[in-house]
């Protein structure tokens, strides 16, 4: 699966660096997105955190530290990682592979994404 920046941008990847988007001619700025990711200090790692729950049944994978538009991150998140709008369960009722929790601001993605997540964190410029 191929994981693409949300908004494509024309910046030469001169002033960010990055060898992929220098092949592809474009790439995106994190200041021109209306959400913005925080990295952990003072490791500067993104945050981002897996956990399993339920005894291990359940999989899921927290972006924490985010400020701005949470549901323009997750729209981009969820057309990045390829995932649906959400599913019904069965007992009927309506889930989101990507939902946000507005208390803490975090998003929570179903699964183990770390890696898939991540790597769309760095593509992106963040």
């Amino acid at each position: 699966m191929e994981l693409r920046p949300p908004v494509p941008i024309d910046i030469t990847s001169a002033s960010t660096g990055n060898a992929a988007a220098a092949e592809a001619g474009q790439t995106t700025s994190p200041n021109q997105l209306p959400y913005l990711i925080t990295r952990t200090s003072p490791g500067a790692q993104l945050p981002v955190y897996e956990h399993a729950k339920g005894g291990g049944t359940k999989h899921i994978t927290v972006l924490r530290k985010l400020s701005g538009d949470l549901e323009a991150l997750q729209q981009h998140l969820r057309d990045a990682l390829g995932l649906a709008d959400g599913f019904v369960d069965a007992k009927g009722r309506r889930k989101e592979y990507i939902s946000i929790n507005w208390t803490t601001r975090q998003l929570v993605v179903r699964g183990w994404r770390g890696a898939e997540v991540r790597r769309w964190c760095e593509l992106t410029g963040f």
